[in-house]
């Protein structure tokens, strides 16, 4: 046949038209296999939908008589559903913020701590959508650069035309609102202690800035007294330097002052705290963000901090602890300041610095500025050591004996008790005596200021203590003094000592109690 066709034209065609129809007879019927194989496995998949679709009202009928089950057993099954669904739409740093945070929460009890989502979902998922809309377009949109760029041209009379109607203060207006924009979700943390006190922190994720922002409210069982008792369990008073020098004043990313710059704005991120919160750095390393290796370039200004898990594990557990031990703190200086304000003074048990009969009284106690405390001349030194700073608690409070008026400006650190608080004095007896220009006053200072162990962070009542104290070293001044306005009532071994005449403030239990020099 080889032969054949080799010598014959036509006999070569007719072997390629036969070689031809076989193939095609072969691939028709691999093709009509195919097709029937397609039916076969469309024909199955309609029926395990048909299947799932009809098991989907059983399965939500059977869940329906669950719930008195789940009840009777406090199960929230469904609850976890809808969060879980819910929790899908957050962006990623407050979904590692939620998942280790709800983690502790059942380590830790919900009595202690809680988490929660809150917003608008909706929202959260319209924005999701067209966050995967846009990174699908990405590519379409750069072929299509130039034909949009000339597009532009051809309509930029229309739109100038239409976008003249707006003044610049709405366009500055609108800039600011979109660059300061929210994610429709938040991540509520609350934090409990025994006494039913408890601080909710509201997590936000700013999506251009691409920091955290954080906002509080504070539930407390009974309403507090006192204008200074209520100061202190204020949101941002608790939350103020929970770590070393972090105040929340300032957005950690560096990128955030280039980003307003470009729309326009010139305000500083400080500006806008009130209306968005506060970012708090280990707000970001709870979000698993660190911006510290970030350094703000042409090359790297937009470039995207991806969150570490390791980081907001570690962040999380240590912030719980330290954040429930701060608000503990809180309410029991809370209640001190209550007895202080009433004129009432509870040295903490234990104490025997004063257990004498004190001739001194309160008679106010209050909470002042940083302008009031800062133009006290006692404080000068104080302020110029950085001693004291803006941050601080500070108060007044006002100790008199007779004509004998005692004014003391108290600081409190924000982690007191475990640093004790600070004290300038100023008395008022005979002319104005301050430490800068009083022997006397300097000496009680140093014995309320440094000779003083607050106990570390389990002992409380701290500042009573040193209260008490200054009214004792009150009396003690007075009563050496020899004015007949105050007779000696204490028992004192020597009035005075040495060319300083220093006066006996140290107090020692022999006998009924008797007082000599440091």
């Amino acid at each position: 046949m080889q032969d054949i066709t080799k010598k014959d034209e036509h006999q070569l065609q007719l072997a390629r038209l036969e070689w031809e129809l076989r193939q095609r007879r072969e691939l028709a019927a691999a093709c009509n296999e195919l097709v029937a194989s397609k039916d076969r496995v469309a024909a199955a998949i309609a029926a395990a939908r048909s299947r799932l679709d009809a098991l989907a009202p059983h399965l939500k009928d059977v869940l329906k008589a669950t719930k008195p089950l789940q009840e009777c057993l406090a199960l929230r099954l469904d609850e976890k559903r809808d969060e879980t669904r819910t929790a899908s739409l957050l962006p990623p740093p407050l979904f590692l913020l939620y998942s280790n945070a709800y983690a502790y929460s059942d380590v830790l009890g919900s009595n202690v701590v809680t988490v929660s989502i809150s917003g608008d979902e909706d929202d959260a998922r319209r924005l999701e959508q067209l966050h995967n809309i846009d990174n699908d377009l990405v590519a379409s949109n750069d072929s299509d650069s130039d034909a949009d760029n000339n597009d532009e041209e051809q309509n930029k009379k229309k739109r100038h035309h239409r976008t003249s109607k707006l003044s610049k203060q709405e366009k500055a207006e609108a800039k600011k609102k979109e660059v300061l924009r929210k994610h429709p979700l938040n991540v509520l943390l609350s934090v409990k202690v025994p006494d039913g006190t408890a601080l909710t922190l509201i997590f936000s994720y700013l999506l251009h800035l691409k920091i955290i922002v954080v906002k509080f409210t504070v539930a407390q069982p009974k309403p507090v007294t006192g204008v200074s008792a209520a100061d202190v369990l204020n949101g941002h008073c608790i939350l103020n330097e929970l770590y070393p020098g972090d105040t929340g004043n300032d957005s950690p990313h560096p990128a955030t002052a280039f980003v307003l710059n470009s729309v326009g704005i010139s305000e500083t991120f400080q500006y806008f705290i009130s209306e968005v919160g506060r970012p708090y750095i280990w707000a970001q390393r709870m979000c698993g963000l660190d911006f510290m290796s970030l350094v703000v370039g042409e090359q790297n200004i937009n470039k995207v901090i991806e969150p570490s898990r390791s980081l907001s594990i570690t962040t999380v557990e240590n912030f719980i602890l330290t954040l429930k031990k701060r608000l503990k703190s809180r309410v029991e200086l809370m209640r001190e300041l209550q007895d202080l304000e009433s004129g009432k003074i509870t040295p903490a048990k234990g104490d025997m610095t004063c257990p004498v009969r004190l001739s001194g009284s309160l008679t106010q106690w209050q909470s002042v500025g940083w302008p009031e405390y800062s133009q006290s001349p006692s404080t000068n030194f104080l302020i110029s050591e950085g001693l004291v700073t803006p941050n601080d608690l500070l108060y007044r409070a006002i100790i008199t004996r007779q004509s004998a008026k005692l004014v003391a400006m108290v600081a409190l650190r924000s982690d007191y008790p475990k640093v004790a608080p600070i004290f300038s004095l100023t008395l008022h007896w005979n002319g104005t005596h301050h430490s800068g220009i009083n022997d006397d006053i300097r000496d009680i200072e140093r014995i309320i200021n440094t000779d003083w162990v607050s106990g570390g962070d389990n002992i409380h009542g701290c500042l009573s203590n040193q209260i008490s104290k200054l009214l004792t070293c009150l009396d003690i001044l007075l009563e050496t003094s020899g004015s007949s306005e105050f007779p000696p009532d204490k028992v004192m071994l020597n009035p005075v000592r040495g060319r300083n005449r220093v006066k006996p403030y140290k107090y020692l239990k022999q006998g009924a109690g008797v007082f000599v020099q440091y």
